[in-house]
């Protein structure tokens, strides 16, 4: 372009040469500048955030104390200040797309003004000059690309980046020492003085945890945020790997851990966020199952609580769902995760992490009457800071900065008037 440009107007050409460094030397001027202040403004942006999310979560000890309205103006505030610091940040990422944008819109501007005196003076002729015009804004598309390709290779990087933690993590071996298993009344499950840590931790998130589980029952999981509950669930899915001190047996046999083939087999897990995958709502209902039929998913989903739902679908049970798909809620989401449990009977234990924690109550209230039948004649570890859920289990684990501090019955651990009765004392406080 600029080689065809300097045969029809010369002077239009060097402009043009001379430009395009320039442009180039802001933009780096600027995206450096840009990227001073947004790292110095992440940093308060972090705290900030933090504090919000810390002052949301002590509005129930606030209540409890009486002390929510007097901290309703500092919740104001540092909302307020959140919110001033994001967009912020946001100005500050813009700038060098503007600068780009400032700059090319210019020098068009300028080629444009000089042409329209040459067309006044009659030294250029209207076509060359419409055509240097036209061509002027393409001169620069160079720039504008290589801003969106660099911008999209960040993008990409950052996602590379996050895909090579996880495939960067040490996967675990010894997954076939448990063969030809499945759980039945007899079968035993066995901690003796097992512990984790994670990475790079200062202290471990579970320590000396010893506790025996025998047959079909419903265990309760019960401690404050942070306290390990959330872990004690993955170690028994399998998902992480305990120290290597202490011991797991299943049966009687020792395990290195549960991330063994035969084990997971054997359970069904509900996290607090079900993952629903990118199909039909029929497929991801039977996940977990190779061969079904139409008719085993409609009783699954209908015993789920979801066949009103299922009505309002443009295509019923063959509707997209999951990601790029029909969005679902909360609430709908779990009752999916719940179908795919009434659909898999050869699965006997279920693993729920705080199933219900970001639902509403009215939600988690409906929700719980058609979740109580699937825990008939199956192993349920029930992790939840909700009180109602705790009278609904057989075997309750207390556990207290990593510790499990009481187990046994609800009955047993009321009559010892320990931890168990002040969790159950805050947790109620916590719901009113």
């Amino acid at each position: 372009i600029l080689l065809y440009i300097l045969f029809l107007r010369w002077e239009q050409a060097i402009f043009l040469f001379i430009i395009f460094p320039v442009i180039i030397l802001f933009m780096v001027i600027l995206g450096l500048a840009a990227q001073s202040k947004a790292d110095r403004q992440y940093e308060g942006y972090q705290r900030l955030s933090n504090h919000f999310v810390d002052t949301l979560r002590g509005l129930p000890t606030l209540k409890q104390l009486g002390l929510s309205k007097r901290y309703a103006d500092n919740v104001f505030d540092v909302s307020e200040s959140y919110r001033k610091e994001t967009m912020s940040t946001l100005r500050i990422a813009l700038t060098s797309t503007f600068a780009l944008d400032f700059f090319t819109t210019l020098s068009i501007a300028v080629v444009a003004v000089f042409l329209g005196f040459d067309l006044l003076d009659g030294k250029v002729m209207l076509l060359p000059a419409l055509t240097i015009l036209v061509l002027a804004p393409e001169y620069f598309l160079p720039i504008r690309n290589f801003a969106n390709d660099y911008h999209a290779t960040l993008n990409g990087k950052n996602a590379l980046s996050a895909v090579l933690e996880v495939l960067n993590e040490p996967e675990m071996n010894q997954t076939d020492e448990l063969t030809d298993f499945k759980w039945q009344k007899d079968a035993t499950l066995k901690f003796t003085k097992m512990a984790f840590t994670y990475p790079n931790a200062d202290k471990p998130a579970l320590k000396d945890v010893s506790v025996t589980i025998q047959g079909m029952k419903k265990i309760g999981i019960i401690g404050a945020s942070g306290s390990g509950k959330s872990t004690l669930i993955n170690i028994i899915g399998g998902f992480l790997a305990p120290d290597k001190k202490g011991q797991i047996e299943i049966n009687g046999q020792s395990l290195p851990h549960l991330n063994q083939k035969a084990w997971q087999r054997n359970f069904l897990y509900i996290p607090q966020n079900p993952y629903l995958f990118h199909a039909t709502l029929a497929q991801n209902i039977a996940f977990y199952v190779d061969h079904v039929t139409p008719e085993s998913i409609n009783h699954a989903a209908r015993r789920a609580g979801l066949n009103e739902w299922i009505k309002t679908l443009p295509d019923g049970l063959d509707t997209m769902i999951g990601e790029g798909a029909r969005t679902v809620s909360g609430g709908q989401a779990q009752r999916i995760a719940l179908a795919r449990a009434f659909l898999d009977t050869n699965r006997k234990v279920l693993l729920f992490d705080e199933p219900t924690a970001h639902l509403d109550i009215e939600t988690e209230a409906a929700l719980k009457k058609d979740i109580l039948p699937v825990f008939d004649n199956h192993l349920v570890f029930f992790a939840t800071h909700r009180l109602h859920w705790i009278s609904e289990m057989d075997y309750v684990l207390v556990i207290d900065h990593g510790q499990i501090v009481e187990q046994g019955t609800p009955e047993e651990l009321n009559a010892k008037n320990g931890r168990y009765v002040k969790l159950r004392s805050e947790m109620g406080a916590a719901e009113l």
